[in-house]
């Protein structure tokens, strides 16, 4: 039914278009050709008016968010920056405190959680331990990330998650899933992690969100979320000039046969 009833409302292009929700419903297929339908309308002078959860959709589409907290306005302006202030409200505890800092770039970052464990340096290191914020295609990195105990902690998750310049999700992990989980934390103590891997990302600005919590999702315990901690852009310099956000060192193989 929902889907007959944004058939019949894309069916012309209108001059304004409120969607709720509907993008969520039906298959692969449908949604893609539905985002594929509002796009075209926007570029031709819709207005469009999205009510959802799928931050995805927000992002992709809106120039502009507003959030909405218990029927008041909470947050209004960048997509990027409204949803991070409503990934922290989530979170949000009596004792937590949420807060949005202007950055050297220029862009806003989102800070929260209790402060029981903070980040105190985060780094992008080569094979040689330098420090980066220009990476190559490909190039092998390190991903530093210190942090300090402030009060005790039975349990210590760090995770971090890759976002593209829209603010879209490109890789995430925590040492949860890696089953690397700290224990019975002090305060005082010092952690390092380093995550290794290769920079198998397309050409771009992208950003680094880091989490401190005592499990899986931040939002059961928050110790620290910080929305656009470290800023790097990949190049390319050695490889063909390939589209998208991630290399995939395809290899190649043709077979010609006469007829």
């Amino acid at each position: 039914q929902v889907r007959l009833a944004f058939s019949v409302a894309t069916a012309k292009r209108p001059s304004v278009l409120i969607v709720d929700e509907a993008l969520s419903v039906g298959d692969a297929y449908f949604q893609h050709k539905s985002f594929k339908r509002i796009r075209e309308f926007r570029n031709s002078g819709t207005t469009l008016l999205i009510v959802t959860h799928d931050r995805s959709a927000i992002q992709t589409l809106c120039n502009r968010a507003i959030l909405l907290d218990r029927g008041t306005l909470a947050k209004q302006g960048e997509p990027e920056e409204v949803l991070d202030f409503y990934n922290a409200l989530l979170a949000e505890r009596e004792q937590n405190l949420i807060r949005q800092e202007l950055s050297e770039d220029g862009r806003v970052q989102t800070i929260s959680g209790s402060g029981e464990v903070t980040i105190t340096d985060i780094a992008l290191l080569d094979s040689a331990g330098k420090r980066l914020e220009l990476v190559d295609v490909a190039q092998p990195v390190v991903l530093q990330v210190k942090t300090r105990v402030n009060q005790p902690v039975p349990r210590l998750v760090l995770g971090f998650m890759i976002k593209d310049r829209y603010g879209q999700p490109i890789h995430g992990i925590n040492t949860h899933r890696l089953e690397r989980v700290l224990e019975g934390m002090q305060p005082g103590e010092e952690v390092v992690y380093r995550f290794s891997f290769d920079m198998n990302l397309g050409k771009g600005h992208y950003s680094i969100a880091f989490s401190l919590s005592a499990h899986d999702s931040h939002i059961e315990t928050n110790y620290e979320w910080r929305d656009g901690g470290f800023i790097f852009h990949v190049i390319n310099t050695g490889y063909p000039n390939f589209v998208g956000c991630a290399w995939l060192d395809s290899t190649l193989t043709i077979d010609r046969k006469s007829g």
